[in-house]
């Protein structure tokens, strides 16, 4: 068995071979998910490829990857039997670097005593002017600017 998959899709490629007393599995007794046949035959494979919004397809998304789930079903109908077999699919995504400019602290009076007032070397961030794609946030004090970038490692 192989199982592929994207963020639209899942792939589940079952061996045609015997899988209970000798018998061949047939692709009307093999189904994804809910109840959905096989796509297509191949020589040595039953293929299912189907969106993920079908078959009952179970998608978790987080932040940092997705785990998709679903499940194949054998029912051969000369048997009094079914077999299930869990299928999960795992897509790491992109790590995002968080990148903060260097510059060089305020150290003028001021500063200095809203630092000893408030026991923090946190001096206030100056926001500068919006550049697209590149987004600034002022509540990170050590630094000018802060800007958040996404990297693909």
């Amino acid at each position: 068995m192989s199982v592929a998959c994207s963020e639209h899709w899942l792939q589940v490629k079952i061996r045609r071979k015997s899988y209970v007393n000798y018998l061949q599995p047939q692709s009307y007794e093999l189904h994804l998910g809910t109840g959905c046949p096989v796509t297509r035959e191949l020589l040595d494979f039953f293929e299912f490829f189907y969106g993920l919004s079908s078959c009952g397809i179970k998608v978790n998304e987080r932040p940092s990857s997705i785990l998709i789930e679903s499940s194949v079903t054998y029912e051969p109908v000369s048997l009094d039997i079914i077999g299930h077999i869990p299928i999960s699919c795992y897509i790491q995504r992109p790590f995002l670097f968080t990148f903060v400019t260097k510059t060089e602290l305020n150290t003028s009076s001021a500063f200095q005593s809203l630092v000893r007032k408030n026991n923090s070397a946190s001096p206030k961030v100056e926001d500068t002017e919006i550049h697209p794609g590149v987004s600034f946030e002022n509540n990170f004090s050590p630094v000018k600017t802060y800007i958040v970038l996404s990297a693909p490692l």
